[in-house]
């Protein structure tokens, strides 16, 4: 399946017209065939079977939860939607985070695709510095984004966890 999304993906880029090629620049199209068709692999096949185990591990703790103390697993039920609610937020936020993450890397690998082959023009002109600045530059605001995401998931990993063990002691 992957091979035929990045088949696809670089059949449909190739027959772009040529001012696509103006507006869009190598390293940032290499790029995104690269990781985007990378992050739809990863999604296929581990979130796939995590949402099929996760799935069964839910079912499962809700047989036994019922069984142990119908109150506290009624109570822990009607969180749901508060979660659902901020998972929805959260989801979000992350798509928007991880939509511009892939576009600052793609800005940094078109500088580095650029300058790498045309190296003898930017040795002829002593642009070293300023481009390994650039590309500096580029690097730092995907990492900068990359901290966003990182401090968004320990939030909803934490406020999750704070709701269910928030509602368990009042129960208890």
């Amino acid at each position: 399946m992957i091979y035929r999304l990045r088949q696809n993906i670089f059949n449909a880029i190739i027959k772009q017209e040529i001012g696509f090629f103006d507006e869009n620049h190598t390293g940032e199209l290499t790029n995104r065939l690269s990781s985007d068709t990378q992050v739809v692999q990863t999604m296929l096949t581990g979130n796939i079977a995590l949402l099929i185990q996760n799935f069964i591990h839910i079912i499962g703790s809700l047989i036994v939860m019922f069984y142990l103390q119908v109150t506290l697993t009624l109570v822990l039920i009607s969180i749901v939607p508060i979660v659902i609610l901020i998972a929805t937020i959260y989801g979000n936020i992350i798509e928007n985070l991880r939509q511009q993450f892939q576009d600052k890397l793609a800005e940094a690998n078109k500088t580095a695709e650029e300058s790498i082959s045309n190296i003898r023009t930017v040795r002829i002109f002593g642009s070293e510095c300023k481009i390994i600045d650039r590309y500096k530059q580029n690097l730092m605001k995907s990492f900068v984004i990359g901290k966003k995401l990182a401090f968004n998931d320990a939030l909803f990993t934490g406020v999750t966890g704070l709701l269910t063990a928030g509602t368990i002691s009042v129960v208890i």
